[in-house]
């Protein structure tokens, strides 16, 4: 399970030390049972990590030590866009720099927790730095083998008010996004086996040619990704599994579900413990 987005006071409450980390709503209730299906809590951005740490006056790794004991299991590995200073400056000021970036990362390897990598491309960055980008993930993953997946985002240019004010008025076409997700194949061979193209920014047909083209995985389901639909995207609402596994099939390919970190789905809760849940929220 994915979480997205935070407050401005994430996760901190007061408590016997200044600046004690507890989770929202923490209460000393014992948690209850653990579901018998697979289910790995995925939240918090190094992005975050870094305000959370900064605002509790904590190191990062004791940070990430402390919400893995509150559950938490992997990280995504957003707030990454161009992992290149110069266009740091320019897309993204406020946020963490690329060395910041890399050592919330390598901590959160250190301490056993998995993370995703991300691109945004399309934007101001260039081929070289697309390059550079690239090059900063491929290194951290020989390092740490921490990885679990790289994640191509392509720029949403139609309602953006970054685009406007450079100019960006023309959007990639999905030829461009193919082309790269070659790219991406080829650079990284084995050192990154998992690459996900973005079916809410390129379409369910075009993530499902992206198959042809070095994709190898389609990404979630999603509840919803209200960002990406505000900035053009017409994709973004919560397909059913039926209609994913459908346009996997139709390039050829098998579908195959797997969790978080890349193992297969072996057991879920029963269609009618579902239909049981379903029928007490109706009643």
């Amino acid at each position: 399970m994915l979480v997205s987005g935070y407050r401005r006071r994430p996760l901190l409450r007061g408590g016997p030390t200044r600046g004690s980390l507890a989770p929202l709503g923490h209460h000393p209730t014992p948690p209850s049972p653990a579901p018998t299906w697979s289910s790995i809590c995925a939240t918090n951005t190094p992005e975050e990590i870094r305000f959370i740490a900064r605002l509790a006056g904590r190191s990062v790794e004791d940070v990430l030590r402390q919400l893995q004991e509150a559950g938490l299991g992997t990280m995504p590995g957003m707030a990454a866009e161009i992992l290149v200073e110069e266009v740091r400056r320019i897309l993204c000021p406020e946020k963490l720099t690329t060395g910041e970036w890399v050592e919330v990362t390598r901590a959160a390897h250190r301490v056993g927790l998995r993370t995703t990598a991300t691109i945004m491309y399309g934007h101001v960055e260039t081929p070289w730095h697309r390059l550079q980008h690239l090059e900063v993930v491929r290194n951290l993953q020989r390092e740490t083998g921490g990885f679990t997946e790289f994640v191509l985002l392509p720029f949403q240019v139609e309602h953006n008010t970054l685009g406007k004010y450079f100019g960006i008025r023309r959007p990639l076409t999905p030829e461009d996004s193919l082309r790269f997700t070659a790219y991406c194949r080829l650079y990284f061979g084995a050192d990154s086996p998992n690459i996900q193209t973005s079916w809410v920014k390129l379409g369910p047909a075009g993530v499902a040619e992206s198959r042809r083209w070095g994709a190898n995985d389609f990404g979630g389901t999603l509840m919803e990704k209200l960002l990406t639909r505000m900035n053009g995207a017409n994709h973004g609402q919560n397909p059913e599994p039926q209609e994913i596994e459908a346009v996997i099939r139709s390039v050829g390919r098998t579908p195959k579900e797997r969790d978080t970190v890349y193992r297969p789905v072996v057991s879920r809760p029963r269609d009618h413990e579902l239909g049981l849940v379903k029928s007490g929220a109706r009643s």
